[in-house]
């Protein structure tokens, strides 16, 4: 593996976007790498889910849902023909389990009593998260079915890569910091970490592959802060979102730290 250099490397501004995929004809609401790093999946209003071979760089295949349009978040299973989604059309604030290969709802998780913000599956088991503006964050069960864990009055949260720990941000106590992260065993409700972070408001968060680095999301900007003590080691502001949508941004699989969050930085806040 190559070795791993700085988020301050002035690399980082030779990057240049090697391609652009342009099949949606509306706004991009969520996008997700297969485990392997060679499909990616987009979502959006524009009812479309669409599949692209990273290695050829072209769109392999398109998926509607005539039930359910405009899919606002999508993630893969630990298949490539399997995910999990959801839709701003549907009132039951429902999460579906949609298998690609013969393009069919196989169940369905209830519970959330508002717009569901974000879906990840957990990279050790079956289990998933998901995050809501009702104030919560649930822990499921793909196989079982189960509801297994629920945090209330939080925004957001994400398992690191190892699945063993649950970030989980939500509003600083403080007035001089506006957020706070807590890190928990999973399946376990005592924190073993926690850092706040001051400016502005930050509305989703992810962890590297790594799992040593974290992105912390906005309107317009990106924060990357170490996991270990929550320092801020590289913020990028003012990016163009016209939309005015919070910024939905996602690591490659590569483990090495330039690859995986230079891409993340220069080609995944946008159409």
């Amino acid at each position: 593996m190559e070795k791993a250099i700085s988020y301050n490397h002035p690399l980082f501004e030779t990057v240049k976007c090697s391609k652009i995929f342009k099949e949606h004809t509306t706004d991009i609401n969520s996008i997700d790498f297969s485990n392997d790093g060679q499909t990616l999946i987009s979502a959006s209003d524009d009812g479309m889910v669409n599949c692209y071979d990273i290695l050829e760089g072209k769109k392999t295949s398109t998926y509607f849902n005539k039930k359910y349009d405009g899919i606002s978040n999508i993630t893969f299973t630990h298949s490539k023909k399997c995910v999990i989604c959801s839709s701003n059309s549907d009132c039951d604030n429902r999460i579906m389990y949609w298998s690609l290969y013969d393009n069919t709802i196989l169940l369905s998780f209830l519970g959330h009593t508002d717009q569901i913000t974000g879906l990840e599956m957990n990279n050790n088991d079956d289990t998933f998260l998901s995050s809501s503006k009702d104030g919560s964050v649930r822990i499921w069960n793909l196989s079982s079915k189960k509801l297994l864990q629920h945090f209330s009055k939080v925004k957001f949260g994400c398992f690191d890569p190892q699945g063993k720990n649950i970030a989980i941000l939500s509003t600083a106590e403080s007035q001089s910091k506006n957020n706070r992260i807590n890190i928990y065993p999973t399946m376990n409700s005592n924190a073993i970490a926690t850092f706040n972070v001051d400016g502005t408001e930050i509305k989703t968060i992810k962890y590297s592959p790594n799992g040593k680095h974290m992105v912390c999301a906005s309107d317009n900007s990106l924060l990357i802060l170490e996991t270990l003590n929550g320092k801020i080691v590289q913020k990028m502001e003012a990016i163009p979102n016209e939309s005015g949508n919070t910024l939905d941004p996602s690591f490659t699989p590569v483990e090495n730290t330039l690859h995986a969050e230079v891409t993340l930085v220069k080609s995944l806040y946008g159409r």
